[in-house]
């Protein structure tokens, strides 16, 4: 387990989990809760598409930029990674920076609400992203250094991404209220949506100053090279970077977002508000999955078996895509995809948790996370240009690259294994750092 930076003792004592199990469970699902609504794909998700196809004009490439630069806060989380483990704020590196970047995120909504300038919107939801996403990263280290010191990883994990998928249901309900109420208001409508979000995180910093629990720390000279040499040992260990590579690749499905909104809207001629309904249909069926991967998969079987299923459903729940023809059809595929979409993602989350070494597991994981950010942001800037290009918005060959991308990482799944169980190439690694 981590130890404290500025303990002398080379070889410190067990010291007990950070919080309960039950308590673990509780806080880390109030947080993402905040997340199912603080995130610009959730409660602002279908305000904002609204916004930028209404007053900025864009099509479905320029939407997905958009989203691509806003979102990039969440593709550099090893910074706040890093800032986290390397230096404490007021002696902790985990509370103080909880509460920072909360009050941070609802300043930065207070301002995308008064926001009358495009041009000033960019900047403005990007800082939302900082806030959010640099709160998650810690969050994400607390979660994974007490789920290594309780062994209770894949149950935290289930209670985040169920919590995360309550909060997006209320968000897609509430988004497409507001779209359908302001459909001809668009700036009214985001600014409903960034207004109401803003209340969130400073729900969440209070139950930080309430319910964390944190060990005082200091910077140490000695404590901050062991906590480099951790990090240098990590990205020197060959199975971390086919974990990387593993989540890339099965993350990247092109035009199943923007694509696929775009095509829904402007081929089927589906009402925007509807975008919404969709969004909600596919929130439950990721409560849904979360479910049953809590109860099925959440320590019965081994990780790698629990992740080949993750993918097998994963590549499976894509293909009702491809049948959509109206609402009803597009509801039961973004149900379906709902499903397996989170059992899949919650499989790759717990070889994630699992590669990260210790005393560096914000970072580690923050890395992995971000890999993932990057790879679903990217596919869908890939997949909207050429569904406005080449594939002349037919979505059916995006569609089945993604389902066939995912269905790859069962290719790696043999040699997938946590960095702790990678001793020879740990120690290896560990005789080349000075």
């Amino acid at each position: 387990m981590s130890d404290p930076i500025g303990s002398n003792n080379p070889n410190p004592a067990p010291s007990a989990p950070l919080m309960t199990v039950g308590r673990a469970a509780f806080y880390f699902g109030v947080v993402y809760f905040s997340q199912g609504i603080c995130q610009t794909v959730t409660l602002l998700n279908q305000p904002l598409r609204l916004y930028l196809q209404k007053v900025a004009h864009f099509d479905a490439a320029g939407v997905s930029r958009f989203y691509f630069i806003s979102t990039i806060p969440w593709m550099i989380k090893p910074i706040y990674g890093l800032l986290s483990d390397f230096f404490p704020i007021f002696g902790y590196r985990r509370k103080s920076y909880l509460l920072i970047l909360n009050l941070l995120a609802a300043v930065a909504f207070m301002l995308v609400a008064g926001v009358t300038k495009m041009e000033l919107m960019l900047p403005m939801l990007t800082l939302t992203a900082v806030g959010v996403g640099a709160s998650d990263v810690v969050v994400d280290a607390m979660m994974v250094q007490t789920g290594q010191e309780t062994g209770r990883t894949r149950l935290f994990q289930g209670a985040q991404w169920f919590s995360i998928n309550v909060a997006a249901i209320l968000s897609g309900i509430l988004g497409a209220k507001i779209c359908a109420r302001y459909a001809d208001q668009p700036a009214t409508a985001l600014k409903t949506a960034a207004t109401i979000a803003m209340f969130v995180p400073f729900v969440v910093a209070a139950l930080t100053w309430l319910l964390v629990n944190d060990r005082r720390t200091s910077i140490n000279v000695a404590e901050f090279k062991a906590t480099g040499k951790a990090l240098l040992r990590a990205f020197l260990t060959p199975r971390l970077w086919l974990v990387v590579f593993f989540l890339f690749l099965v993350h990247f499905n092109p035009g199943v977002i923007t694509g696929m909104y775009t095509f829904l809207e402007f081929q089927l001629g589906l009402p925007h508000a509807f975008l919404g309904v969709l969004d909600t249909i596919n929130s439950c069926g990721q409560v849904v999955g979360a479910l049953i991967f809590m109860l099925l998969l959440s320590g019965r079987i081994s990780t790698k078996l629990t992740i080949a299923i993750g993918l097998l459903c994963g590549a499976l729940g894509l293909l009702p895509m491809l049948a959509i023809r109206g609402a009803t059809s597009a509801g039961v595929a973004y149900g379906a995809w709902g499903v397996t979409y989170i059992i899949a993602s919650l499989a790759q989350l717990t070889v994630a948790a699992e590669a990260c070494p210790r005393r560096v597991e914000a970072v580690v994981f923050a890395a992995l996370m971000s890999v993932v950010n990057l790879s679903v942001q990217y596919s869908d800037l890939v997949g909207s240009k050429l569904y406005e290009g080449r594939l002349n918005h037919h979505i059916a060959p995006l569609v089945t690259a993604s389902a066939a991308l995912t269905a790859a990482g069962l290719l790696l799944v043999p040699f997938l294994r946590g960095a702790r169980d990678d001793s020879a190439d740990t120690a290896a690694a560990s005789n080349n750092v000075h």
